[in-house]
């Protein structure tokens, strides 16, 4: 079965475990296979093998119906992979499930700017902030969507707003460059729109996927949890 596929499977999955199976989760040994099948998941994922770990994430899930772990992990793993549709749909059912789980709302925030959606990604980082504000990587992520939406100014003030913060961030740091690059060199006459790419705190020399063009406005970089 396709990684896709996989997604949608686990996604058919929480929407059955709404209906009675939290009732399953309590059985005798169910936390126990819970435990298991997470620690195998994790043990694939670290060792490459994408399509058994989001299984396994998917069969813990259903151990656990109500709660956020399996989810939240399956729902990483499917942003890592390049699933965007997959992971805004899990990180949202995390949040249904414990809406106070900020990584989840930062992942929810990174996955709507994968999908291009700019001002929804700037009213999950404005949420985030008006929690925390001194949340860097909250700053950065809105700092992206402002730049995805060729908000220029507004994008570097609030990479500045993060680096008050976190002065050595390499995140920040590198999108306010790169804003600014890009703002210099849209001022510039015939000048040409440069491609988006996103790290995820990988070497891009290794990694293809890192320089992947999604829309044609800043680079940019952010890393997950």
């Amino acid at each position: 079965m396709s990684l896709t596929n996989l997604f949608r499977s686990a996604l058919l999955a929480i929407v059955i475990a709404g209906i009675g199976a939290v009732a399953r989760a309590g059985e005798a040994g169910g936390f126990l296979d819970l435990d298991r099948l997470m620690r195998a998941a994790a043990e694939a994922e670290r060792d490459g093998y994408d399509a058994q770990a989001a299984d396994l994430f998917r069969r813990a899930h259903e151990a656990d119906p109500a709660g956020a772990g399996a989810l939240y992990a399956l729902a990483e793993l499917a942003a890592r992979t390049g699933e965007a549709e997959a992971a805004y749909a899990l990180f949202r059912a995390v949040l249904a499930v414990d809406p106070g789980h900020r990584a989840a709302r930062r992942g929810l925030g990174l996955s709507l700017l994968d999908l291009g959606r700019g001002d929804d990604a700037a009213a999950v980082f404005d949420a985030l902030l008006a929690q925390d504000a001194a949340d860097a990587r909250a700053w950065n992520g809105k700092g992206l969507a402002l730049d995805l939406l060729d908000r220029r100014p507004a994008a570097q003030r609030a990479y500045r707003s993060g680096l008050a913060h976190a002065p050595a961030d390499p995140d920040l740091l590198a999108n306010l460059e790169q804003s600014l690059a890009m703002a210099a060199a849209a001022a510039r006459p015939g000048a040409a729109p440069a491609g988006i790419a996103l790290a995820l705190n990988v070497d891009p020399a290794t990694d293809p996927a890192v320089n992947r063009e999604l829309v044609p406005t800043a680079p940019r970089s952010a890393v997950r949890d």
